[in-house]
């Protein structure tokens, strides 16, 4: 449910720049300071180049695939700006917009940031993955005094004809963005740039996410509808990139290629006084949501305000201040005594979605059962008392209070009677995961996500470390340390989900970490750990070839011709090993089962069950770590002959140089010096 923010916002022009006066002025950030803007070429981290004109569109540069892009229209009128503005060191457009005819009242603004610097959690990211790009925020005002709808379009039209376009989750050219997608990478056709254009528009958990419409195949248009209440502000936030086409366009390579522009790690280059305003990204950046579906408030359908307000049937607030001296709630895992202080919401008897008595904690708990608070008195502003009996109660609103976060991953569990509790002490309790492979014990404070599974029996679990399996738990109950509840037994029939805090999808590690191996199986399934294989022997027309394990760079599983497949179904399926030193070897597996150690477990694997096996990179030794960097150095050298020694010469190193020239790549401001290193790493992929 999208929130209403009644807000007075006006742009008014100050000291030559542009700013925004709030309601509360004692709320807004001093606005910095900007200048008559100079439009035209800016280079963003990546190296990539963006010709921005004075209505915030797109021009074309060279042999971009772009000849004008992000064209802004309200209601198929094309916005036009007028005395633009932009940030003191020109990383930043402000282009405050012109009425809108068939709208009255409606006020517009385009801020358009260039990203010149990694987002959010890039510090482990790498080559197209350190983000760059432009990132659009149209701000929308609705200064009349009635409600308004609009359709907002971003329309792109290119130099030729594109190949293809495909959303974040493989969907091919979709006509709107579906559940879990957030936007859509555009192919170049044959004649264009070697460079594909990613387009993030939406959050992958928001409910406003636009339609894509096609023309021609030389156009996109991107359509949002818009609803704004008088006095309240909108923003639509949206980015684009350049970025190198991949080798494969299944679902991991594509969450990878789009994850260092999620529009929600965009809080590092978006204003904070616009963030809360922003329609198409969810409120829920933890995550939790996706698979806690009694998401506090909303199940409520209150927002919490200036004071408490208790709420009768679906129209009647009533607001006032409540009190008590002291709440107890039993439980079906025991008592708990709360202050209504720490205490966000109270649902009772009469409440409509359920009739259940609950306690909505401050710290995201929820805690279901009988209710005792004696002297509960709710005192209207008119000063009527009314005395709170939790069985005529429906619902009651504590005012908002600002909680500090948690300074540490909070592990929280939710079980499908709706309770969500918090756990202490994680680490000290495991799970013993059953998979098809083996036993894999799964210590809880590992985990960033815990789910039941919709395609079988058991659950769904990421980890930290970037394992995904589907398992089923050997014991039938678990013994947990609950806050407030103390130890109590929860049987694993009760339990819905388990999800750690600021542990989201894009938080997890593309790549494990050194010495382990990542094993991607069937059913979208990885598991981080060490191969026991000390070599591995593929049958090449009958020849059995022995590879180390330790000079394998990756094994994947190949398709199989239309003969094997459709005749020979029993066949071991084909496989592909790449070598460190650029060998190739395509056969059958010999041996037909992989071993994989997970801390103190070993798997058993079928080679029919394994996708890909990514091995780890070998360690290089002090002297060739210094040559890379001495070689990296030269990479902004003065002499075109040097820069292009040392990038020959890094190139030879191969594989083993990658690790190293991505830090480098993460670090380096030269613009030349990125442009190389992408180069070589381009060559490696």
């Amino acid at each position: 449910m999208r929130k209403t923010f009644l807000v007075t916002v006006f742009v008014t022009l100050v000291g030559g720049g542009v700013s925004f006066a709030q309601e509360k002025a004692s709320r807004e950030a001093p606005a910095p300071g900007v200048v008559p803007a100079a439009m035209g070429i800016r280079t963003d981290k990546q190296g990539n180049s963006w010709n921005i004109e004075s209505n915030g569109t797109i021009g074309r540069i060279g042999s971009t695939m772009v000849n004008s892009g992000l064209v802004l229209t309200v209601n198929d009128e094309a916005f036009t700006s007028f005395q633009p503005m932009m940030s003191r060191d020109g990383n930043e457009f402000i282009l405050r917009g012109r009425p809108v005819e068939s709208i009255p009242g409606l006020k517009m603004q385009r801020r358009i940031k260039l990203i010149t610097s990694s987002v959010a959690g890039g510090a482990n990211l790498s080559g197209d993955d350190t983000g760059g790009g432009l990132r659009f925020a149209e701000i929308f005002y609705n200064g009349s005094t009635d409600p308004i709808t609009f359709t907002v379009g971003l329309t792109t039209n290119f130099s030729g004809n594109y190949k293809h376009f495909i959303s974040d989750r493989g969907t091919s050219e979709p006509v709107i963005l579906g559940e879990g997608e957030s936007g859509i990478l555009v192919l170049p056709g044959a004649s264009q740039s070697t460079k594909a254009f990613l387009f993030s528009l939406a959050d992958a958990g928001s409910a406003i996410k636009p339609t894509v419409s096609a023309q021609n195949r030389y156009g996109l248009t991107f359509r949002y509808q818009v609803d704004l209440a008088p006095g309240e502000t909108g923003v639509i936030l949206h980015r684009v990139a350049q970025v190198m086409i991949p080798g494969n366009f299944d679902r991991r390579t594509l969450l990878r290629l789009f994850s260092p522009y999620a529009l929600s790690q965009s809080d590092t280059v978006l204003d904070s006084q616009w963030e809360r305003f922003v329609l198409n990204v969810s409120n829920d950046r933890l995550g939790l949501n996706e698979h806690f579906p009694i998401a506090g408030f909303e199940a409520l359908d209150m927002e919490p305000g200036e004071s408490d307000t208790l709420a009768v049937g679906g129209t009647t607030r009533l607001p006032g201040a409540a009190s008590s001296p002291g709440i107890v709630i039993t439980t079906p895992f025991g008592e708990a005594e709360v202050a209504l202080e720490a205490i966000a919401a109270i649902t009772g008897g009469k409440f409509q979605g359920g009739g259940k008595e609950r306690l909505y904690l401050r710290d995201g708990q929820i805690l279901s059962g009988s209710i005792s608070a004696p002297d509960f008195v709710f005192k209207q502003k008119s000063g009527t008392k009314m005395v709170i009996e939790m069985d005529k109660l429906d619902r009651l609103v504590l005012a908002k209070k600002q909680v500090a976060p948690s300074q540490v991953a909070r592990t929280l569990l939710e079980t499908f009677g709706g309770d969500r509790l918090l756990l202490k002490n994680p680490s000290g309790v495991s799970i013993e995961g059953i998979t098809p492979w083996g036993v894999v014990p799964v210590s809880l404070d590992q985990v960033a996500r815990l789910y039941p599974d919709a395609t079988s029996p058991g659950y769904r679990v990421q980890l930290v470390d970037g394992s995904e399996l589907r398992i089923f738990p050997g014991e039938d109950e678990l013994q947990l340390e609950i806050d407030r509840l103390g130890p109590v037994t929860i049987p694993h029939a009760s339990v819905r989900s388990f999800v750690t805090e600021n542990r989201n999808e894009n938080a997890i590690p593309f790549e494990p970490e050194a010495g382990k191996s990542a094993v991607h199986l069937s059913g979208f399934q990885k598991v981080i750990g060490t191969v026991g294989n000390s070599e591995i022997v593929l049958l090449s027309d009958q020849v059995p070839i022995a590879t180390p394990a330790r000079e394998i760079r990756r094994l994947l599983q190949t398709p199989r011709s239309a003969l094997a497949a459709n005749v020979l179904s029993s066949q071991k399926p084909n496989f592909r090993i790449e070598r460190w030193d650029g060998g190739i070897i395509e056969g059958t597996f010999s041996s037909g089962i992989v071993s994989v150690s997970v801390e103190d477990a070993a798997m058993s694997i079928p080679a029919q069950d394994v996708e890909m096996i990514e091995m780890p990179l070998p360690s290089l030794n002090a002297e060739n770590t210094a040559k890379i960097k001495e070689l990296v150095a030269l990479l902004g050298n003065s002499s075109w002959a040097e820069r292009e020694r040392a990038t020959l010469e890094l190139g030879a190193f191969g594989y083993l140089a990658g690790s190293v020239l991505r830090r480098e790549r993460q670090a380096t401001d030269d613009v030349e010096v990125a442009r190389r290193i992408d180069r070589v790493l381009k060559n490696l992929d």
